[in-house]
Formats: structure tokens, sequence, C-alpha cells
């Protein structure tokens, strides 16, 4: 929560010295089966609301997270981009999640690739949307192939609009309408400081960027410490 809270602000509205913090996986990925990164999460239903789902509830109800990601994972079978009980069910009707859902990346190709729930990318983009899925995070290849499917009447346009509709919203939520490149301009004058391009140079000339000192790993700087004593004339 702390940490949704620095991302986008106390205010539900969000300024432009913030930005909107997305919550995963969604759900039960962080404990697969035999450890296997995207394995399937077979746990009861009351497992997985006492132990995973609890903290994805309180970004949701009480820090106001603006988006949520789905997981690789199966639960019971069912991968979390095409699971109605988790996204649906749970996500939006219980908690009431107002925000928009995104795949996680390559998650909707997976459902024809990895899964195998879903012959080819076109069925793949009417199931995950279906479910509530609003963005496709990768190429745009599986939401692609929703215009044509829209224009054939094999997807009801309503679903494109929910998705698209969530989607502005967020946008909305983070001023882009009423200043769309507000942020860009705070970004140049941040770098315009007094000092701040001096301090670059120098650290492009060191062959690293400034803030990279900041952010090592202490073991890390204790390593190259020792490496210069070691090797100072």
């Amino acid at each position: 929560m702390a940490a949704i809270t620095g991302l986008q602000g106390d205010d539900f509205h969000i300024d432009n010295h913030h930005v909107m913090a997305t919550a995963k996986h969604f759900a039960v990925h962080g404990q697969p089966e035999g450890g296997t990164n995207a394995a399937p999460g077979n746990y009861s239903e009351r497992i997985i609301r006492e132990n995973f789902l609890v903290p994805f509830q309180a970004a949701v109800q009480e820090a106001h997270v603006g988006s949520i990601m789905a997981s690789y994972n199966e639960i019971d079978g069912i991968p979390s981009h095409i699971n109605h009980w988790l996204l649906g069910r749970v996500l939006r009707q219980e908690w009431g999640f107002g925000g928009y859902i995104t795949s996680d990346g390559d998650g909707l190709q997976m459902l024809v690739e990895t899964h195998h729930v879903a012959a080819n990318m076109s069925e793949a983009a009417r199931l995950a949307l279906a479910t509530g899925v609003d963005f496709d995070l990768s190429d745009g290849s599986v939401y692609r192939t929703l215009i044509d499917q829209v224009k054939d009447g094999a997807v009801p346009e309503s679903l494109v609009d929910r998705a698209a509709g969530r989607l502005l919203a967020a946008k909305f939520r983070l001023g882009l309408f009423e200043d769309p490149y507000n942020r860009s301009r705070l970004h140049r004058e941040d770098h315009q400081r007094p000092g701040a391009s001096q301090a670059g140079h120098r650290g492009r000339a060191k062959g690293r960027c400034p803030a990279e000192e900041h952010w090592q790993p202490a073991a890390a700087r204790s390593r190259q410490a020792q490496n210069h004593r070691r090797h100072r004339p």
C-alpha cells in the first residue's frame, strides 16, 4: 500500500508528479507448482482468499490502485487471463475495482501457445476481452484481431467500448486530457536545472550515470572500494 501511495500520491486524481501503479501478478502467481514460473497454482478457494488475495484486496479498496495485471498461471486449470471468477466476480463485483486490467507480457499469446485453451489469436482475444482484460500488453497482435472480429459480428462492439472506456478513464484520472504534455515539460525542466547537465556529463565521462552510484547495492560498492584500495599505487 505504501508503494502504491508513493507512486500515485494521496489523492484519487493523480497529479503530474506521480504515476499510475499496477498491482501484479493477479493471482496465485507467487507460489506455483514445483517453484516454476507460470506453473499452475492449485490451491483451495479458502487458501487463495486468505493468503494470496489479501494484499490485492488492500491495493484495490484501500490504496485505490489504478491497474491490475493478470498472471500467467492457471487456477483449477483456468488461466488467469480468462478466469471469470477471479477477474469478474472477485475483483470487479466483490471488491468494486473500477480501473483497467492489463495482460501480462504476451500473456494472451500464452492462451494459445502454453495453456492451449484457444485455437488461435482471434479466439484468445475473444476469451480475454469477454473476461475483462482491457489492454493487450504485447506487440498488439492479439487484440488487433478484434477490428475484423467486430466487423464480422464475432465480438460485440460493446465489449470493445467497455475496455476502451476503462482505459480512457485511467487517462482522465492522470489528467492527460487536460494537459497531455505536462509530464514531459516537467521532465525537461528537471534536466535543465543548474548543474544537472554538468553532473550528467561527468557521469557519462566516467562511463556511468549519476544515479547509478546511488542505486548500486552496498555490497558491490564495498567490493569496488576494496579493489580500488588494493590496486592503488
